[in-house]
């Protein structure tokens, strides 16, 4: 049998390595190139809101800057509803938590965007898992835009199950894009209807602008507190006790790590 010469398989180690080497570099670099681009208005680990350019340069300008009441942007997203294909069970796009923070945090955005920019977005909520026996943590991403008068939307990832032990800077949340389009494992729909989608696109859709119920001025001499108010949120426990009795849990051995890091990020959503 013929040896392998030591010096050549040492040239070929060294070839390895530095090819390795430059891949890392590369999508360190793409990485970092792609988020110089954008404008962060909110962040939260992995998540975000965002100003960036428009992808496609020759698209209609959007109607930016756009001065929209967060209550508008939360009651024009907070009907939708997604249906895996071939499943009767369909489950909110977007939860309480993310629909909170995705109004404020839209609302800032598009007002500093502009005309050939958009807002993109990577929210995590707690969602059903399979058969809807429990819950766990998932990421919508998506784009959008005011034009027409209209909230355009177009999503990327709708409910997709997130590793928290996951590099980002190799599986990166991408938004919704202009120039590819997606074709979706789940059905969209508001207020039991399919909406309005952009051409032959059904991952881009076209919202009406929804406005909030405005707040009803105080009347003098009587108080604001006559009317019971309702609890946003379970009463009891506050969070930090819950996050102790959780890690008590946990240390105990009766929680796995999936069970919670989904508990935990249910928890945390309710601020």
């Amino acid at each position: 049998m013929k040896r392998a010469n030591p010096r050549n398989v040492g040239e070929n180690l060294a070839r390895a390595i530095t090819a390795a080497l430059l891949i890392t570099v590369g999508i360190a670099c793409g990485t970092q190139a792609f988020a110089s681009e954008r404008r962060n208005v909110w962040e939260r680990g992995d998540e975000f809101v965002a100003v960036e350019k428009q992808e496609n340069a020759s698209a209609a300008p959007n109607e930016h800057p756009a001065k929209l009441a967060a209550e508008t942007l939360r009651a024009t997203l907070s009907g939708l509803r997604v249906q895996p294909k071939g499943s009767k069970e369909s489950a909110l796009l977007f939860t309480e938590g993310e629909l909170e923070t995705l109004g404020d945090a839209l609302q800032q955005g598009l007002s500093l965007a502009r005309s050939d920019e958009d807002v993109t977005f990577a929210l995590v909520g707690l969602h059903p898992a399979l058969l809807g026996l429990f819950k766990q943590p998932m990421v919508t991403t998506g784009r959008l835009f005011v034009r027409g008068g209209r909230l355009n939307l177009i999503l990327g990832a709708v409910h997709e199950p997130v590793n928290d032990r996951d590099d980002r800077r190799l599986k990166p949340f991408i938004p919704g894009s202009r120039l590819k389009k997606r074709t979706l494992e789940w059905r969209v729909t508001t207020n039991g209807e399919a909406p309005l989608t952009e051409s032959d696109r059904d991952d881009w859709f076209v919202l009406p602008l929804v406005t909030a119920a405005p707040e009803q001025p105080a009347v003098p001499g009587v108080s604001r507190e006559a009317k019971p108010a309702q609890p946003s949120r379970p009463t009891g426990r506050s969070v930090e006790e819950r996050l102790i009795l959780l890690n008590d849990l946990k240390a105990k051995g009766l929680l796995s790590d999936e069970e919670y890091q989904a508990k935990r990020r249910q928890i945390l959503n309710e601020l």
